[in-house]
């Protein structure tokens, strides 16, 4: 029973498998059945799905989409892969030395020495990427990270051919069209400098030059003017150039208050007289002047002082208007008289100084930017000096040496004293040495350039201070002191005179009227 059992089921699956064998092979070198159309054919070595033109072949899928589609599993081949003929043996002949590669969100060719084409595939070799009708537009959105960035430390980071360039504009009208502010730190930027070029077009910023504008509109040669005004204008002679005004500013150019009396440019200058000698003097600025202001030096019983409106035995009138100051100090002491007065100068400083020959005593003096001539005739040879009644016998004339005058006016300055009251209490004139006279400014100008008083009569000797000592001041003191004793006695004998005169004549009944006519 066992046996038999056996053999059937043998036959049965002999016979399955056969079936099986002749519905998917096929008879070899027969056609399919009617019945049956789709089935694997084996021809000599070959073996092929029917029909080969239409149908598809699944491995592990049931609906396959292409002739041969294999799902969940791999396809090994020994001998290579072919494409159309195109048979590769290895991956390395699949990617070949001509492709792209791919890394994370990098795209890049696979050798660094490719070059890319777009628009165009006449490349040029010396540049990494070369495009034609169009260009290369760049967007960036991210905070602090620039649309473009070029770079190259041993050469040039950007060069156009043609063209112009625009930054902040998309229709630049130049080669360069830059709108908003440009921002250069070469050449150690700092305020108030300027940007200068050198010799091949190279800009930096730079110290303004101390010598000012060295050129004008490209033009150094021949004197040119450059005007835009009927009275403005720039001249340029050579490598000097000046902003000037030409003819006579009309009234009707000057606003109403448009020159405040702030604005006005002024001076003061001094004149002193020491002594009991009634001596006039000329005062600084002249016609230019207003009302002269007296003070005296140190407290005196008695002074006087005037402006000389008519001739005298000590001031005959001239035949030019002068401005002139008579005073008169009693008992040693000094008298001085301010005049502020309008000017165009400032540069120099003018010192004179009358000392009588016997005493060494200084009796007059004068201080000013300006020459005394200055306002009163203009006439430097006519009027060389302030003194008016100078007498050369028993007097002599000294102007203190330019450079040691400027310095004294700063000094004043600095202590806030009047230039003659720090010389009557700080200085004493050098009598053992004398020097060359140097050009003063005479405080005129002629056009813009100032007027020089070349020169000086020989009788004015041109002399330095020296600081007194200690001693030098208590003795100048004790004479000052002596002198204010010797007037008071002096004035009280006066007084006596002229008080028994009083009484003789009232003695012979003369009355009060009378006295005063006969003492008059």
């Amino acid at each position: 029973m066992n046996k038999f059992r056996t053999l059937l089921f043998s036959l049965i699956i002999s016979l399955t498998v056969v079936a099986v064998a002749i519905a998917f092979t096929g008879p070899e070198g027969r056609n399919p059945g009617s019945g049956n159309p789709d089935f694997w054919i084996k021809n000599l070595n070959d073996i092929y799905y029917n029909p080969a033109v239409s149908g598809n072949v699944g491995i592990g899928i049931v609906g396959p989409a292409y002739k041969l589609d294999v799902q969940g599993g791999k396809i090994n081949t020994s001998d290579g892969l072919c494409i159309a003929d195109d048979c590769k043996t290895a991956w390395s002949q699949v990617q070949g030395t001509n492709y792209w590669t791919i890394s994370a969100s990098n795209l890049y060719p696979n050798l660094a020495s490719y070059n890319l084409g777009v628009g165009t595939v006449s490349l040029d070799a010396n540049y990494k990427i070369t495009t034609a009708g169009g260009g290369i537009k760049a967007v960036s959105n991210i905070a602090g990270q620039p649309a473009g960035y070029f770079d190259n430390p041993s050469g040039y980071a950007l060069v156009t051919g043609s063209g112009n360039v625009g930054i902040g504009t998309t229709v630049p009208g130049t080669k360069l069209e830059v709108a908003g502010q440009i921002k250069i730190t070469g050449g150690v930027p700092g305020a108030n400098k300027v940007l200068t070029s050198d010799a091949v077009g190279l800009a930096s910023w730079q110290a303004a030059p101390a010598g000012g504008i060295t050129s004008l509109n490209g033009l150094t040669g021949a004197a040119q003017t450059f005007a835009n005004d009927t009275n403005v204008a720039i001249t340029s002679a050579g490598t000097t150039h000046a902003l000037g005004w030409t003819g006579t500013l009309a009234e009707a150019r000057i606003g109403a208050g448009a020159i405040s009396q702030a604005k006005l440019k002024t001076a003061t200058g001094e004149v002193s007289v020491s002594g009991t000698l009634e001596y006039p003097q000329t005062l600084p600025g002249g016609e230019y002047g207003f009302w002269p202001q007296l003070k005296g030096g140190t407290a005196v019983t008695q002074y006087m002082a005037g402006i000389l409106i008519s001739g005298n035995s000590l001031q005959p009138l001239t035949t030019s208007y002068v401005t002139t100051l008579s005073m008169r100090a009693d008992g040693g002491a000094t008298i001085y008289a301010r005049q502020r007065y309008v000017t165009a100068s400032g540069e120099d400083m003018w010192i004179f100084l009358l000392w009588d020959k016997t005493t060494k005593e200084i009796i007059g003096a004068y201080q000013a930017p300006d020459h005394p001539a200055y306002g009163n005739g203009g006439d430097f040879d006519k009027l060389p000096h302030p003194f008016v009644d100078y007498n050369s016998n028993t007097q002599e004339i000294v102007l203190i040496e330019k450079d040691q005058a400027k310095a004294i006016q700063k000094e004043a300055k600095e202590k806030n004293m009047s230039v003659l009251d720090l010389i009557d209490s700080e200085y004493k004139i050098d009598f053992e040495h004398t020097y060359d006279y140097k050009p003063i400014h005479s405080g005129q100008f002629l056009e813009t350039q100032p007027v020089l008083v070349e020169h000086i009569p020989d009788y004015i000797q041109v002399r330095k201070f020296v600081k007194m000592s200690d001693a030098d001041k208590q003795t100048k003191k004790a004479l000052q002191e002596e002198k204010q004793r010797q007037f008071e006695q002096e004035k009280q004998i006066e007084e006596q005179k002229h008080q028994n005169a009083v009484n003789k004549l009232e003695a012979l009944g003369l009355t009060e009227e009378d006295i005063k006519e006969i003492i008059k």
